[in-house]
Parts: C-alpha cells; structure tokens; sequence
C-alpha cells in the first residue's frame, strides 16, 4: 500500500470530523483450529478517484460477426447480455483479441459496425475499437472504417486500437512507429476528432513506455493501454490445485507491483491515463479447473480492487465462448460469463464483477494490515459518492491454510446502519465451480440477479458488532455514519 496514503491519527476524520485527530483500527480474531490471530487496520486518507467505467470486458472480433445462426451476439435484440451488462456494471466494452489481426477473419462490415454500437448505447457501456494493422498496409480501409464510426457513433467510442498485441508480429518499436504514424494520419484525415489507444502489447510494458515516449504529447492519443494475464501460460499449469493456489498466493503479488512499476507509475506520471485493456488469469484461453474455478472470483475481486487503488483507469477480462490461443479458437476456460441456447452461464469471475460494482464506487481509502495474516486478508475501502463507507474483505486462506476472521471495527463515531453481502461458494471450495452465490442470490440465465444485503447489528454504543469473515470467501461492508458527520464531506459525483 502506498506510503503516502497512510495516516495513523485524522485519517477517519478527515472523512467526517476535520480538524480533529482520530484513527479507527480493525481488530480480526483468526481461529485456525482454536488458535486466535489478531489483525490491525489503519484507514488512509480517501484519495484516488475509481473511475466510472473501471469494469470492462474483452472480446475477440470475431463476436462482432454473426454467428452460426446469423444472429449478432451484440445486438439490441439480446436483452439477456445487455441486462448482464447492467447488472455488472460494465463501463467499458474492447473488441480486438488475435482474430482483430487474423487474415483469415473478416472484417466487421457495416451492419455488423452498427449492432455493435447500437447494443453499446442499449448496455450503457463505451468502446475501444480495433482495427487490423497486421498484414499488407490499408490504412485507406482503416480510415473509412474509422469514419463511419466516428459519424455515426463518436459519443461512444473511447478510442481506436492500431492492431493487436503487435511486439509479437512487429518486434522492433520503430518499424511499428512508423506504421502506427501512417494509420494514424489516414484516420486523422477522414475524422480528424478521432481519439487513439495504445500500444496494446502484451509482456513487460517495455513497447509501453515505447509509445508513451514517442506519442504520450500527440493530442489524439487518449489512453495507455496493456495487455497482460497474470498467472502466465495455461499450459503450463502443472496441476490445478497448484494453479488454484498461485492465483490466491502472496507471489502473484510480487507480478502486480513489477508491472506497476514498468507500465502504471510511468503513465500516472505522465498523467495520461491507462488501462489493461485485456487481461485475465492465464492466456490460451485458461486453465481448466483454475480458471472456472471458485479461486477465480477470489483473484478477480482482489486483482480489480489492487489496480483501482494504484490509478489504473480500470481491467477489461477477456471473455467469450471461445477466444484465440495463438491463431487457432480454444474453448474459454477464464470467460465471466458463456452463452448457451438455455441463456447466459454466468462464471465465479461474473460474480467478482458484481461484487466489485457493488462497493468499487467514488474515491479510494487505503487500508493498512499490520499482522502476519496480511497475505491471506486483503482489505479495500471506498467512499461513496453519498457518504457512505465500504469495505471489502478477501479472505484467500484455503487447503492447509483455513482460517476464519472475525472483523472489530471500531471508531470515534456513532453508525447509523451497517449492512454486508458474502461471496462464497458450497463448502468454502476454491475448486467449485458452481453453487456461487453473492447477496445469497446466484445469477440467472436472463442475466438478472437479486442478491441482497444483510443488515448488521449495531452495539448498544451505535459501534459495529464483530463480523465473521469465513474462509476462501468475501465480504463487502457498507457502513452508513450519522447524516451530521458526511453532509460536507460528500463527494462531488465525478461526470461519466
């Protein structure tokens, strides 16, 4: 957790009471097999701001096309998909994957360019766009594509993708630049309002800060974008308990703040924004029994959160039923969520999503763990655009390492209510695949969900009772102060 968001006395009441010096810590009682653990937290300052349309997906192009049936997956006629949307929160919709640069996949036409758009305005959701750069040049063919975009649709387009993931087909940065400069003019010069991402490589960031050098002052460059699955190849999952067990491990940690320090400190820098505009756990479509698994929800909750408090202006997970491993299709084993003829199969990575989009809302607050247990408790904060206090605690404990927490809030202040919703799975299993519930409520193959929070009991001094934090499962806490305390430190709701 960064330094400079830690305080030890007026954190909390900076929130509430300026001017006065207070500090709220949380005590965790851990009871593995009988012996009890207690943990420490310090709330920071709230600071950076969770952007609007931090929630995204990925797809592959190919979904822009009709499938089998001529149906188009995105299109205003598919409620359960735009109800999902909704329901998740999804700010930001990308399209590219490999089958954006794959000679022997069409091109979206027109008609399949119109539903793509007309279902994001029906979604409520904006979207990064690519457009083929591998092969033989047409920036010609780029920019009339790119017109009628821009025409028809520029109030929903965050930006124009020059090709996908291109250090793999374009190893060298400068022959790149060139190419990059050539499509960007051709497109400039039709719709000279058009807006760019980019490099949308994949490995360290190095080509990242590649592109920040050469085009980070070009006006018409919007965003930093990345691409990058954290647990590495599938294939090279030995085992899926082992798999399980690194997407929940301190190590994958280590991965996290090396790709920060490479791609998001040199971006926050600069002050331009970025965003892994595809990531996942791990690439070639995931790993069976990993990916789909429970252990997914857990990482997926925790790996969103992490990135919202270090700047990121937000994740879109590739998704779908099948996604490019390479240049060939393979079943998507990481996918937030599959189409069936019954409806939508929503996965545990779904239901980290809503779980996110119930609390990952208004400014960040940094939480400190000052206890052994840090690497199994992840503890995130937030405060609301109405005052109110959420928190989210990831219990990543599993197999060996079970261990409940039972959560002691206390602070210098009374609370007027107190609510929590769980995310859990049958038996407290990291290998479950099904049975998921948030709010007690699964999600349905209409693409609703009735998930409910669960009032808390207040103490007899208006103090939060002690909360139970089981296992391999997540908590979200909202907590409402007295209306005295917030009314002049409500944040001003940022524009979308």
């Amino acid at each position: 957790m960064p330094k400079r968001f830690m305080t030890s006395i007026a954190a909390w009441m900076f929130i509430f009471i300026p001017g006065r010096a207070a500090m709220v810590k949380a005590a965790s009682l851990l009871m593995p097999r009988g012996k009890e653990v207690s943990v420490h937290l310090t709330l920071g300052r709230p600071g950076i701001r969770i952007s609007p349309d931090f929630s995204g997906l990925s797809f592959e192009m190919k979904d822009v096309l009709p499938g089998r049936d001529g149906r188009h997956l995105f299109s205003v006629r598919n409620k359960p998909v735009i109800t999902l949307f909704r329901t998740l929160g999804i700010g930001c919709l990308r399209v590219g994957g490999n089958t954006a640069d794959l000679a022997d996949v069409p091109l979206p036409a027109t008609a399949d360019i119109r539903s793509l758009f007309n279902f994001a305005r029906a979604a409520h959701v904006h979207v990064i766009y690519t457009l083929r750069l591998r092969g033989p040049l047409h920036p010609r063919r780029a920019a009339r594509t790119a017109a009628y975009i821009m025409h028809r649709f520029a109030d929903l387009l965050t930006g124009f993708a020059l090709g996908n993931e291109p250090n793999l087909y374009d190893r060298r940065f400068s022959v790149y630049q060139r190419i990059w400069r050539t499509y960007e003019s051709a497109v400039i010069k039709a719709s000279p309002a058009a807006r760019f991402t980019g490099p949308g490589s994949t490995g360290s960031g190095r080509w990242a800060v590649d592109f920040l050098h050469a085009f980070g002052t070009d006006r018409h460059v919007c965003m930093l974008t990345q691409h990058t699955y954290v647990g590495g190849s599938a294939w090279k999952v030995k085992t899926p308990a082992a798999g399980r067990g690194f997407l929940l491990s301190s190590a994958i940690d280590k991965q996290y703040r090396r790709f920060n320090r490479d791609f998001g400190r040199l971006a926050m820098q600069h002050h331009i924004p970025f965003r892994m505009e595809e990531t996942n756990s791990y690439y070639n479509g995931g790993a069976a029994n990993v990916s789909d698994t429970f252990a997914s929800a857990l990482w997926g909750l925790d790996y969103m959160w992490w990135w919202a408090a270090h700047g990121a202006r937000g994740l879109n997970f590739h998704t779908g039923n099948w996604v490019a491993a390479g240049p060939h299709l393979t079943r998507c084993r990481y996918a937030a969520f599959w189409t069936t003829r019954q409806g939508l199969n929503v996965h545990p990575l779904g239901y980290a999503m809503e779980a996110f989009n119930q609390a990952g809302h208004g400014r960040y607050i940094p939480i400190h763990i000052a206890a052994a247990f840090h690497k199994y408790l992840r503890v995130y904060g937030a405060l609301a655009h109405d005052g109110s206090i959420f928190v989210t605690l990831i219990n990543r404990s599993h197999g060996n390492n079970v261990r409940d927490a039972r959560v002691t809030l206390s602070a210098p202040h009374q609370w007027m209510g107190a609510r929590e919703m769980m995310l859990i799975a049958p038996d407290s299993s990291v290998a479950a695949k099904t049975g998921i519930t948030l709010g007690g409520a699964a999600f349905k193959p209409d693409g609703t969900w009735s998930g409910r929070w669960s009032r808390l009991p207040l103490t007899a001094s208006h103090q939060l009772a002690p909360v139970r934090v089981p296992a391999a499962a997540a908590i979200i806490l909202e907590l409402n102060p007295a209306p005295g305390r917030v009314a002049a430190q409500r944040l001003t709701r940022p524009a979308p």
